[in-house]
């Protein structure tokens, strides 16, 4: 738990500090330069982890299969969050050689699937 919300709060800083600096532009550092959505990742992580701790009370199959549901449900949701988003930054940023660059190269939420 400590490390999601230390992950929020870093990602929450880096992007204030960045905008701070240059307001126009998107944020391409810190944590986001290896994800788009730092926060919706470390979202993610953070259910996952929580399901993950509570596996070893389930005490058969269904159980498994029925508790994965919310942190499957919550994924598709920061997904379709992240393209929404996305979709609203390519509005505002999309004119620029350098934000197409970015897109290209990072993941939009998942840091090790382009």
């Amino acid at each position: 738990m400590f490390n999601y919300l230390r992950s929020l709060s870093v990602a929450d800083s880096q992007k204030m500090v960045a905008k701070a600096a240059n307001p126009h532009r998107f944020v391409s550092t810190g944590l986001y330069k290896f994800c788009r959505h730092p926060n919706y990742f470390g979202e993610i992580l953070f259910h996952i982890g929580m399901w993950l701790n509570g596996l070893p009370a389930c005490e058969s199959y269904m159980q498994v299969a029925l508790s994965s549901i919310a942190p499957g449900m919550l994924t598709w949701v920061m997904i379709g969050a992240s393209r929404r988003l996305d979709a609203s930054q390519m509005a505002r940023y999309g004119n620029g050689a350098a934000f197409k660059a970015y897109i290209a190269k990072t993941p939009s939420i998942f840091p090790w699937i382009a």
